[in-house]
């Protein structure tokens, strides 16, 4: 589960979070504590990507998706994710605006491709989230 935290230093957030995988393995490239940028895409991944009850002591917090597992990859279904997305989304990162968002259906790998590009004004950045949901 990622531990979340962060060092308020005049107007900038520095936030800091723990690499959604895992420690990396020996020889990677990638940092165990992310920050920045980097530690805002990785919780915004892990909210989206968890369950209903992944959260111990808030079992009614989790990703807002648990119900697009199984279901088709059809025109309802990608409204109905990216509706949810951006519902969701508003209510858990109020400091963080959708510019856009995409929902793609992958029909050859049967994955939907999600796009999110978000604003964030206390920063000043851009930040693109790009991932993969297996129905």
């Amino acid at each position: 589960m990622a531990i979340e935290y962060f060092e308020q230093s005049g107007e900038i957030i520095d936030y800091k979070d723990f690499y959604i995988y895992g420690y990396p393995y020996l020889g990677s490239q990638q940092d165990f504590v992310l920050s920045k940028e980097d530690a805002i895409i990785n919780n915004i991944k892990f909210w989206i990507l968890s369950h209903k009850g992944d959260y111990g002591r808030n079992f009614t917090k989790g990703g807002p998706l648990d119900d697009a597992i199984g279901k088709p990859l059809n025109p309802e279904w990608q409204q109905i994710i990216e509706n949810r997305l951006k519902d969701e989304i508003k209510k858990t990162y109020s400091d963080l605006i959708i510019q856009s968002l995409s929902v793609t259906p992958d029909r050859l790998n049967r994955v939907w491709k999600i796009q999110i590009i978000f604003k964030d004004d206390i920063n000043k950045k851009i930040i693109p989230v790009n991932f993969n949901l297996q129905p």
